[in-house]
């Protein structure tokens, strides 16, 4: 009879640990979807940002390029 109660309570705490444990595996699988985003997301801002940053070093040049024969070479 106690080697019954052991083993059920053995059972039990199995069934719990794999609960536990499926129940973590979903959260760590969410958290990384929720991550992959993120990270798309932020792949897509540092391109957008990029081609904004070249499109404003080429108007500072056309810039500097037609003041420059005014401005005697002053930025």
């Amino acid at each position: 009879a106690l080697a019954d109660i052991k083993r059920r309570k053995n059972t039990e705490a199995s069934a719990r640990f794999r609960v536990k444990k499926k129940e973590k595996m979903e959260q760590l699988e969410q958290n990384m979807t929720q991550l992959q985003q993120r990270a798309e997301s932020l792949e897509k801002e540092a391109g957008d940002l990029r081609r904004e940053n070249g499109w404003l070093k080429e108007m500072v040049i056309m810039k500097r390029g037609k003041g420059s024969s005014t401005s005697q070479g002053r930025p």
